[in-house]
């Protein structure tokens, strides 16, 4: 592989400059305190200024999660499983003045990073821009015309649900992913947090474009979100750039709180055949809200029994020792509601039980001492 040494020096002496220049500039914040405070309109707002380079980094992160999809339903009463991943994921797709091509080229002449995710118990959308006046005015302008405007064309949904389905015959073929949806569907049967993020196919082909739009109007409010600002600017410039992205949104409601997620009184065992000579094995229990006292002496002891990978107790126990499994590990998922602590591995078909009964052991003896 040849390697142009020209554009590397070129690149090298336009950014070095500017980079040098910077870091020497007086009066310097670097990194602040971490500020809160409300919009007129409910928004919630964190800043934190930190002026070490010329970024701004805008993060909003809507209380519209998977979990939220069981309050909508099809005309025959399906719960549109699904819903919450395509409403963000479409935000960016169109506005009636933007199609997604022109949404795309504006950020990238301002040389902004923007992006969105949805998850269980949120959905986030995100830009980064350069902190200098222009460009970050124009970021700005452009990110509230989106969440004002967003129209989620018809044919960018379709495209997405085949995609999505697609996504679903993958996860049919692969273990892990297999696992973690019976998991989920099984831990939380009777929680919000077992709705499939992913949709399934009959939740998928259900979704009308009517339903982003309801579920946006419904989710994407100023009080069901919190902005989180860090970068290079002052918090006065904070606080009108917040002050913009709010009124570019409805008032709304904030979300009702999620139910608590009961831990299992006896075990469920769910087995699924799979034509693999590997069989994979997930173990947990609902545990740790986000913010629990316990956060972080869990965490502590999750290093220890299962966390670390080499170091920890199971890594040695299962592999190690006996030779059962290649890799094994646990992890700890806080979230509105009790996330799981969920332990994952993979073993032989023939030493399937003897693995489990090794980790149940495990877990068993390091509770007692």
């Amino acid at each position: 592989m040849s390697i142009n040494l020209k554009n590397i020096s070129l690149f090298v002496c336009l950014i070095f400059p500017l980079l040098t220049n910077y870091s020497y500039a007086k009066d310097r914040v670097q990194v602040g305190k971490i500020i809160q405070w409300h919009t007129t309109n409910g928004m919630k707002v964190l800043f934190q200024q930190a002026d070490t380079l010329p970024m701004i980094d805008f993060r909003l992160i809507f209380d519209a999660g998977a979990a939220r999809d069981g309050s909508f339903k099809s005309e025959k009463g399906i719960v549109l499983a699904g819903l919450a991943k395509l409403s963000n994921g479409l935000i960016f797709e169109g506005t009636e003045k933007l199609d997604a091509n022109s949404i795309a080229e504006q950020f990238a002449s301002l040389g902004v990073v923007y992006g969105n995710g949805s998850y269980r118990d949120m959905a986030i959308l995100n830009i980064r821009t350069l902190s200098y006046e222009q460009q970050k005015n124009d970021a700005v302008d452009l990110l509230t015309h989106i969440l004002s405007a967003a129209n989620f064309p018809d044919e960018a949904l379709q495209r997405e649900k085949a995609i999505m389905l697609q996504a679903l015959d993958f996860e049919d073929q692969t273990p892990s992913k297999k696992a973690s949806r019976y998991f989920y569907e099984s831990l939380y049967s009777k929680h919000p947090y077992g709705t499939p993020p992913t949709g399934t196919r009959e939740s998928l082909q259900a979704i009308k474009q009517k339903d982003l739009i309801n579920y946006y109007q419904q989710y994407y409010v100023a009080k069901n979100v919190v902005l989180a600002i860090v970068g290079n600017l002052s918090e006065a410039q904070a606080h009108d750039y917040a002050e913009k992205i709010a009124t570019a949104m409805p008032v709304g409601e904030k979300s009702a709180g999620l139910p608590d997620a009961l831990q299992q009184s006896k075990p469920i065992v769910v087995r699924e055949n799979h034509p693999s000579t590997q069989t994979t094995v997930l173990m947990g229990q609902p545990v740790l809200k986000r913010g629990d006292k316990d956060l972080y002496a869990l965490y502590i002891a999750n290093h220890i029994l299962g966390g670390s990978g080499f170091s920890s107790r199971l890594m040695k126990e299962v592999r190690v020792k006996r030779g059962l499994t290649y890799s094994i590990g646990s992890h700890l998922v806080p979230m509105h509601a009790q996330g799981p602590y969920q332990f994952s591995f993979t073993t032989k078909k023939s030493s399937t039980e003897e693995a489990i009964k090794l980790v149940e052991q495990e877990m068993k003896l390091f509770l007692e001492q």
